[in-house]
């Protein structure tokens, strides 16, 4: 019993610590919480590629790892950060997805570059459109299939730029936030 106590007063004081501190360890965050953390995650990625893009003229090419990789060695960013387990739906072994060739996300010839976190909560999606998307569109989450399979830059327009989708089809039952780092023609 006594080690039972022991280790509930110090759980009680980490949790004091990080309170007073200012440091929320993320497993106590609430879902706007999470959804803010994601943000800013996500804008540290997209800093980095935008002075990556500033110093070379263009983003990091190749898919998902090398591009990853040349914004760390090139010393763009130290690493990239790593969203809290409790996020997901389903567990998401990838975490943020950097791909300077991501899909056609607004019905022109080339694929458009996007940072992406896909397999989330819709909860936490809700949360991060209702603080960060880019038309102001509450906690409502685009829907992708009753769009006419399309993304929010093809039927809404080009300013869409931040927002959560989401994909519901017979295999899939998520929603993921798209940071668009650029539209292609």
């Amino acid at each position: 019993m006594a080690d039972l106590r022991t280790g509930l007063i110090g759980l009680l004081l980490l949790a004091v610590s990080s309170l007073t501190s200012g440091c929320m360890p993320a497993a106590f965050l609430s879902t706007e919480g999470h959804a803010k953390r994601v943000h800013k995650q996500m804008q540290s990625i997209y800093e980095a590629s935008e002075e990556y893009e500033t110093d070379h003229g263009s983003l990091p090419a190749g898919r998902y790892l090398a591009p990853k990789e040349e914004l760390i060695s090139g010393g763009y960013i130290k690493r990239f950060p790593q969203p809290h387990s409790s996020i997901f739906g389903k567990p998401n072994p990838e975490g943020y997805r950097y791909a300077p060739r991501y899909d056609n996300m607004d019905a022109s010839r080339n694929p458009d570059s996007a940072i992406v976190l896909w397999g989330l909560r819709d909860e936490i999606c809700e949360a991060f459109n209702n603080l960060y998307s880019s038309n102001n569109s509450g906690p409502t989450i685009f829907d992708w299939e009753a769009a006419g399979k399309r993304y929010p830059g093809e039927a809404i327009g080009r300013n869409m730029l931040i927002y959560a989708i989401k994909w519901k089809t017979e295999d899939v039952d998520n929603c993921e936030v798209n940071w668009v780092l650029e539209y292609h023609e």
